[in-house]
């Protein structure tokens, strides 16, 4: 059904006005986005469509302009401005991490880094470089794809921390579908990466899995990597 055929009352832009921006729900919001349909497809269907290809809301500011390109009724113009939408929401709710800041506190660096990676629609294999102050001398997406001992390279990380003059790193990464269970992969590639370093004199801090706005931490549950 058109927008345009709903009752005044449950269109969502008069419902807005009625009723205040809060009553709308998830698709309603963003059909104010999208404003229009295409031949046989609403607004709201358009938005419903959305939310269905990721699954949770949390995950729209994760989408991609190929993402949105690939959902029926959405072009060029209106792919560009819903990508804009998720950049602007991602710029105003991500915590303020950056170089030189200091790695201070344990539930700061998850925020930070669950609206980095954490909602991302593939896997994103992420380092952070550290003096030995714990400030933040850079961090990088060094990998996408599943993640597994063909895919990260050691001596990849080791370049890019001895670049960076880093003499600690926490390696992260997320998980799509929601698992915080630690792969015979992740394990092993902690185990490379942890071996690689310690050869250049670098430590690896941590080994971070995180799953929408949950993590795991391999130093807690498989310490024995890390050990001397």
């Amino acid at each position: 059904m058109k927008i345009q055929e709903m009752a005044k009352s449950l269109r969502p832009r008069e419902k807005a006005q009625a009723r205040g921006i809060e009553s709308l729900s998830d698709e309603e919001l963003l059909a104010l986005f999208i404003r229009t349909g295409v031949s046989g497809v609403s607004a709201l269907e358009i938005a419903e469509n959305i939310l269905n290809s990721c699954t949770t809301f949390q995950k729209f500011a994760s989408l991609t302009y190929h993402d949105f390109r690939s959902i029926k009724g959405i072009g060029d113009a209106k792919a560009i401005e819903l990508t804009a939408i998720c950049e602007v929401a991602r710029r105003i709710l991500r915590p303020h991490y950056d170089v030189e800041s200091r790695v201070s506190s344990n539930d700061e660096l998850i925020e930070w880094l669950t609206f980095e990676i954490g909602y991302e629609m593939q896997e994103h294999f992420l380092v952070v470089f550290l003096s030995n102050q714990n400030v933040i001398l850079g961090y990088k997406v060094l990998f996408k794809g599943t993640i597994d001992r063909s895919v990260v390279h050691p001596r990849d990380i080791i370049r890019e921390a001895l670049f960076k003059h880093a003499c600690r790193m926490i390696l992260v990464h997320n998980h799509p579908g929601g698992s915080l269970r630690a792969s015979e992969a992740d394990i092993y590639v902690t185990e490379k990466i942890v071996e690689a370093a310690k050869m250049m004199g670098i430590e690896v801090c941590d080994h971070l899995i995180i799953a929408n706005s949950r993590y795991y931490s391999l130093k807690v549950h498989h310490s024995y990597l890390f050990s001397e």
